[in-house]
């Protein structure tokens, strides 16, 4: 297919971005800070946080460096990534939004965390609850009033239960093959969901076997899954803290339509404009839930990409970005 021309009036995309600013340090600065302009060189380097229901939730603030330090007030997206990955899950497309709008990347499942992040009594809701804060925590701090959503996979699954339970606060919502509906899970997510054989499983298996599934999963073609992102994910996974914690994600995954049905029952409530980019050859997500999605929501626009598959925005970043600018900067 072909994919729409850029927005006339958007500036040009930044060349490749610096990796770290898609990585989280070790320490975090309160997001309050943001009130105080701090230099424009240093911005993109420090790592924010905010705390919600006892735990905190660290996210990276992105604009551009030669912007004048008091210029916060631009259009602003909150990125929520896929489980599992990382937040430079978002390292390639960034560079054609950051021209336009400011960007926000939000760990909300706690994985850049050492501690202070019980596993248990994890769910979707509550973590998408943990999103919507730092949103409230920006909108506190003068940053904007109204965010973007922008999603992949169970991230964009997010930004739909944020839009049901927070409309106020939602403007146009960007989804990458998201997480929308239940269906029989894979095999390597029923054997994680077993008690103590999913303990088991994610305490031997090494960080970068799950880094490698990414690959076979998100991409039709592994070849163009970029080496440092294999790196970040290898990283995420290392710690068994941390493969502890995707656990928990995957075992409260919803496993029925009782169990989401309440909120997709109320689809048609979501009345904001949403992309929907679709990678076709994406083996993880049940078939023709693409058209199903765009058929429940009210203002959705759906492009497939044959040649793509699960993490459309990672495999063909130069492809998907313009296409998401474009949709992010229209009247």
């Amino acid at each position: 297919m072909q994919s729409p021309p850029a927005h006339a009036g958007a500036p040009a995309a930044h060349d490749e971005l610096p990796w770290e600013w898609f990585t989280f340090g070790p320490h975090t600065t309160p997001v309050c800070r943001l009130r105080i302009q701090e230099p424009p060189e240093h911005t993109n380097a420090v790592t924010f946080a905010t705390i919600f229901d006892g735990r905190q939730i660290p996210f990276k603030f992105l604009r551009p460096l030669e912007l004048e330090s008091n210029h916060f007030h631009r259009p602003t997206l909150v990125m929520l990534h896929g489980m599992g990955v990382h937040i430079s899950s978002f390292q390639g497309i960034a560079r054609f939004l950051l021209p336009t709008h400011n960007l926000v990347l939000v760990d909300y499942s706690g994985f850049s965390q050492p501690a202070g992040w019980p596993s248990g009594g994890e769910s979707i809701r509550r973590l998408t609850h943990g999103a919507i804060s730092v949103a409230m925590a920006l909108r506190d701090a003068g940053i904007a009033e109204k965010f973007s959503f922008v999603g992949s996979s169970l991230g964009g699954g997010m930004c739909l239960l944020a839009a049901l339970e927070a409309p106020h606060m939602v403007d146009r919502i960007v989804l990458f093959n998201p997480a929308a509906y239940p269906q029989r899970l894979p095999l390597f997510y029923r054997q994680v969901r077993a008690p103590l054989l999913g303990e088991l499983i994610m305490t031997l298996l090494p960080g970068g076997e799950l880094a490698a599934g990414a690959g076979a999963v998100g991409y039709a073609d592994p070849a163009r899954f970029d080496l440092r992102l294999k790196q970040q994910y290898r990283a995420n996974m290392k710690a068994v803290r941390s493969r502890w914690r995707l656990m928990d994600l995957i075992r409260n995954l919803p496993a029925n339509a009782r169990e989401t049905s309440p909120h997709m029952a109320r689809a048609r409530e979501i009345t904001q404009s949403v992309l929907i980019i679709w990678g076709e050859q994406d083996r993880l997500l049940a078939r023709g839930v693409e058209r199903r999605l765009a058929d429940d929501l009210p203002q959705a626009r759906l492009i497939t990409f044959p040649q793509l598959s699960h993490l459309p925005h990672e495999e063909a970043p130069e492809t998907v970005g313009p296409v998401v600018a474009e949709f992010l900067n229209s009247q």
